[in-house]
């Protein structure tokens, strides 16, 4: 949006609205969701940590989504964050993204996906413009990088992690 250009990076996000109506058999896609369910935990929960998932100075969202209904509690639910350096057993983290109903794919190239493979895992949040892959050593997660899904090739440093919120 304009505003993006006019305040602090992170400073405004965009509530979604469903791209299905509540008669409809048809679930939301894993993107919208996961999108809606951030934006709900930054809301409720800000990070002073991390920028990406700090206070929301300008909320943008179209009258859809202003109109339909939130349950309560949304924003409690905790994204699955993971920083390099921290101990965390990868059985653990495969455990925490399908519990926060993620996908497992043999090769991620959609947002809500997560692939394992060897000491390396590898998640797109819907969050994201891209996905990340978490390297590691034993139970410790070495490093995180930004990767490109066209063809699997790493890119520059998550600095701020890995922060994946539900998806469902």
């Amino acid at each position: 949006t304009s505003l993006e250009s006019l305040l602090p990076e992170h400073a405004v996000a965009e509530f979604p609205a469903w791209e299905t109506l509540p008669h409809e058999r048809l679930s939301p896609s894993s993107d919208t969701v996961g999108r809606r369910l951030g934006v709900l935990r930054r809301l409720a929960h800000p990070s002073a940590d991390d920028p990406a998932a700090g206070p929301v100075r300008v909320l943008v969202a179209p009258i859809r989504a202003v109109l339909q209904p939130v349950v309560r509690g949304l924003g409690d639910l905790e994204p699955v964050a993971v920083q390099a350096g921290d101990e965390l057993p990868m059985d653990e983290l495969v455990r925490r993204l399908a519990g926060a109903a993620y996908t497992r794919t043999d090769l991620v190239d959609k947002r809500g996906q997560f692939a394992v493979r060897g000491g390396i895992v590898d998640v797109f949040p819907p969050t994201e413009e891209h996905p990340v892959r978490l390297e590691f050593w034993g139970d410790t997660v070495e490093e995180i990088r930004w990767f490109k899904v066209a063809d699997q090739r790493s890119l520059e440093v998550a600095s701020h992690g890995l922060w994946a919120p539900p998806c469902r």
